[in-house]
Order: C-alpha cells, then sequence, then structure tokens
C-alpha cells in the first residue's frame, strides 16, 4: 500500500489480493478494507501535501484544485456505480470482473512501457551517434595534416642550421 500511494494510485489492485490470501476474506469484505484503507491513505497524503508549493509556479500550490473540481462529480459516480455493483452482483462475479480489469490495466501498461522503451532507446541511440560523430571530428581535426601520405610538403622541410648544413661539406673541406 504504501509504495501504491507513494506511486500515485490508491492500491486497490494489490490491497484487494492481499487482504484476501493473507487475512482469508471473501471479496467483499476484502473489498471494504481496501476502500477504507485507502481513504486513509488519501487524507494523509492530502493533509502532507496540502501546503507544497508548485516548483514551476511559485503562487500556487502543488494540488491542482481546479482538476479536483473536474474529477469529484465523475469519481462520486463511479463510486455510485461501483456501490450499486457491489450489492448486486455475487462474489464470483465481482472477483471476475475484477480480474478481467487488472488484466486489461496490465496489458496497457506493457503496451506503454514497450512504446517509451523504444523512444528512448531511439534518442539514446541518436545521442550515442552523434557523440560518435563529434568524436571522429574532432579527430580528423586533431590529426589534420596538410601533407596526404606518401607526400613532402616543401613548407614542412626545414633547413639544419649550422656551417656542416650542406651535403658533403665535410669531404670538401
Amino acid at each position: 500500500m504504501l509504495m501504491s500511494n507513494v506511486g500515485g494510485i490508491g492500491g486497490g489492485g494489490i490491497a484487494i489480493p492481499l487482504v484476501m490470501v493473507f487475512f482469508n476474506f471473501s471479496m467483499k469484505p476484502a473489498i471494504a478494507i481496501s476502500s477504507f484503507s485507502i481513504m486513509c491513505s488519501t487524507l494523509a497524503r492530502f493533509f502532507f501535501n496540502f501546503n507544497e508549493r508548485n516548483p514551476d509556479k511559485k503562487d500556487s500550490t502543488s494540488i491542482d484544485y481546479g482538476m479536483t473540481n473536474v474529477m469529484m462529480p465523475l469519481i462520486l459516480i463511479g463510486s455510485l456505480i461501483g456501490a450499486y455493483v457491489y450489492v448486486a452482483f455475487p462474489d464470483i462475479v465481482i472477483q471476475i470482473i475484477l480480474t478481467i480489469l487488472l488484466f486489461v490495466l496490465m496489458l496497457e501498461s506493457g503496451r506503454k512501457f514497450r512504446e517509451i522503451f523504444k523512444k528512448e532507446s531511439e534518442a539514446l541511440a541518436k545521442k550515442e551517434l552523434e557523440m560518435k560523430e563529434q568524436e571522429h571530428k574532432g579527430e580528423d581535426k586533431e590529426a589534420g595534416n596538410p601533407v596526404k601520405s606518401g607526400e613532402i610538403a616543401e613548407e614542412n622541410i626545414k633547413p639544419i642550421e649550422g656551417e656542416n648544413n650542406r651535403i658533403g661539406s665535410a669531404a670538401t673541406s
């Protein structure tokens, strides 16, 4: 639950199976316990983040109250529908519905993971390629010699100073 809350999700998909397996509850009491624990963790998180400031906008809070005004009616409608489903269907039907929901969410998360991984891998490969090209350009500039292999440029030949700078000068003297 703690890791789910830190990640920004309530954790019902984690809490319900854990309560059912470890505490031997049936589906309906497990849902009630999960809902209560999610409410408690959400309230605690709200009180911790109540005065936190937005890092991008120093004059506003980190909680977007405009978004909460839009989301709250939808959440209340969803809770109302969920309460009717909870009362109307037996445990096995609810368990099947939640299992299908978790499976669909798992597939969507996997698809999104692959999509993000592909984009990040392509960006990383492009960045590495650009770095290699820059390294090769730097090596070419450092090794940039006006003399091609097998040729001798006249400006690279320096005369030897001193009295014995001519070939055969020792033989003539």
